[in-house]
C-alpha cells in the first residue's frame, strides 16, 4: 500500500535508509536536503518504507498543486528496486485533489510506457562523465574546442582555490548571469545559500573558485558529493572569466583531482544548446530522466498552464 505522509509523520531514519539503498546515488531525496529546500514537503511511502517519493505542493487561487522545488533536478521514486510498475503505481498515488502536478522523476524511474492515463511524460536531458579512470583517459575525451579553451585559460594566469564562500559564489552569479534570469529571486538565492552551507557543514560539498591575476573571482562552482556521485548544483562566472575560459580551467582541475576515485560527475544537464555543447566537449554522455505532468484543471486554466509549461 502506498500512503501520503506529511513531513511531521515521516520516520526520517527509515526514509533516509530507503534513499541510501537506491543505486542512483541522488542526494536530492535525503530528508535533510528536502528540509533545506522547503520544510513543508510531504511524501508517498510504500509499505514499511520499501520505496518513497518526495512531493512538494502549494496553494494558488484556492487550488493545491504539485511542483518541483527549486534546487532538486530529479526526485521521483527511491528504493533498492524501482520497477516500471512501481513507478506507475506511485504516479497513480499522487493525490487526486491536486489538479495540477508537475513532477520530475529520476533517471532510474522508467515506467512500462510513456503513455500513462492522465499523465504526459517528457524526456529531459542530463549529462554524466565517468571519472573512475585515469585523468589521461578523461582528457582524451575532450574535443578540439575544449582543448583549445584549456590552452587559452593557461595563458590567463588564473589561480584555482579548492575553497570559497557560498556568498561569494552566489554574488558572482547575481552580478552576471543572474541579471538575465528574472525567475531567480530572493527565495531562490536564499534556498541555494542554505543548501550550500548545509552541504559544506556535513562534509558533502565542494566549492571551488577561480581568481584572475587581480584576485577577482572569474568563475566558481558548488557541487554535492554523495556516495559515488559528484553533482554540479550551482555555478557562476564573470564576463571576463567566460571570455578567457575560466570554467574550462576549473573543470579540468576538478577532474584531475577526482579521477580514479570511483566517482561519476553529474553536470545537471540543461536544455540550453550552448551549455550542452560545452559539457559534451568534456566527453560527457547524454542521459535522460522524465518530467511528468498531470493537468486536470478546469478550462481555461488548463490551457493557460499548458502554454506556460
Amino acid at each position: 500500500m502506498i500512503r501520503l505522509l506529511q513531513r511531521s509523520d515521516i520516520d526520517l531514519r527509515a526514509w533516509d535508509a530507503c534513499v541510501d539503498s537506491d543505486p542512483r546515488s541522488l542526494v536530492y531525496g535525503r530528508t535533510f536536503y528536502l528540509d533545506g529546500l522547503r520544510p513543508d514537503w510531504c511524501g508517498l511511502v510504500e509499505g514499511d518504507y520499501r520505496r518513497v517519493m518526495p512531493l512538494f505542493s502549494s496553494v494558488k487561487w484556492g487550488i493545491r498543486y504539485g511542483f518541483r522545488a527549486f534546487g532538486a533536478q530529479q526526485l521521483g521514486v527511491f528504493g533498492p528496486e524501482v520497477t516500471p510498475d512501481r513507478v506507475e503505481a506511485f504516479l497513480n498515488a499522487v493525490p487526486r485533489n491536486w489538479p495540477w502536478v508537475d513532477l520530475y522523476l529520476n533517471e532510474g524511474d522508467a515506467p512500462r510506457s510513456e503513455q500513462i492515463p492522465q499523465w504526459r511524460l517528457r524526456p529531459q536531458p542530463n549529462y554524466l562523465l565517468d571519472l573512475d579512470r585515469s585523468y589521461e583517459a578523461v582528457y582524451a575525451g575532450y574535443n578540439t574546442q575544449t582543448v583549445r579553451n584549456l590552452r587559452k585559460s593557461e595563458q590567463a594566469g588564473f589561480r584555482i582555490f579548492e575553497q570559497g564562500s557560498p556568498e561569494a559564489l552566489i554574488a558572482l552569479f547575481q552580478e552576471n548571469r543572474g541579471r538575465e534570469l528574472p525567475s531567480m529571486g530572493e527565495l531562490e538565492y536564499a534556498t541555494q545559500l542554505r543548501i550550500q552551507h548545509q552541504m559544506l557543514h556535513r562534509g558533502m560539498g565542494l566549492l571551488w573558485m577561480v581568481h584572475d591575476e587581480r584576485n577577482s573571482p572569474a568563475a566558481g562552482v558548488f557541487c554535492t558529493v554523495y556516495r559515488n556521485r559528484i553533482t554540479l548544483l550551482f555555478s557562476g562566472q564573470s564576463a571576463e572569466g567566460r571570455e578567457r575560459s575560466a570554467m574550462t580551467a576549473l573543470w579540468n582541475a576538478l577532474f584531475l583531482q577526482y579521477s580514479m576515485k570511483g566517482y561519476t560527475f553529474d553536470f545537471e544537464g540543461s536544455a540550453d544548446p550552448g551549455i550542452q555543447r560545452f559539457v559534451e566537449g568534456f566527453g560527457a554522455v547524454r542521459t535522460r530522466y522524465l518530467r511528468a505532468v498531470r493537468n486536470r484543471l478546469p478550462f481555461p486554466l488548463n490551457r493557460w498552464m499548458e502554454q506556460r509549461g
